[in-house]
């Protein structure tokens, strides 16, 4: 019995569905180990967001452990590079007094992942992310909130970005 059921599982395995979870790296060449991401630029006023932007994604790339960072364009297998075009702040929460609680801010990018032959691996405009943050009397810490959610919307778009880029999307 235990025999019969041993053999029919083996005979399913080859025509099993395929499934697997996203985001392995199946869409991007083996031989793509290093990896430079190239500094972004700023088309905001927003002063040091292409900062927060290529660090996150050079924390992703170390965070997903697929790709080593790469010191230089020289040294690279791959290249992401891109432009930061917009920031965006909106009101997102009100008081009854119609002064703001919560604002949001939105950030676009253009983002290209390419090989160090110029290939174009995978790309895409106005990739955008928002995250809301607090507003309070202190303009100091209101700003320091907003920076905090500039540096957490450049993170969410590198983390969705990566996903993204290894699943071929």
């Amino acid at each position: 019995m235990i025999r019969n059921m041993l053999l029919c599982i083996l005979c399913l395995l080859p025509v099993s569905c395929g499934y697997h979870f996203a985001g392995m790296g199946d869409a991007v060449d083996p031989s793509i180990r290093d990896v430079y991401v190239a500094p972004f630029k700023n088309s905001t006023s927003e002063p040091l967001i292409e900062n927060y932007v290529r660090n996150a994604f050079v924390e992703q790339l170390r965070y997903g452990g697929r790709f080593s960072v790469a010191g230089s364009s020289d040294t690279c297998d791959a290249e992401i590079s891109g432009t930061v075009n917009a920031i965006r702040t909106s009101r997102a929460t009100y008081r009854v007094a119609e002064s703001a609680v919560e604002d949001r801010v939105s950030m676009s990018l253009d983002i290209t992942f390419q090989d160090s032959t110029g290939e174009i691996l995978w790309s895409r405009r106005n990739y955008s992310g928002t995250e809301t943050y607090r507003v309070t009397d202190d303009a100091s810490a209101t700003e320091r909130s907003r920076k905090d959610a500039l540096r957490k919307c450049a993170e969410d778009l590198a983390e969705k970005a990566y996903r993204d880029m290894m699943s071929g999307f």
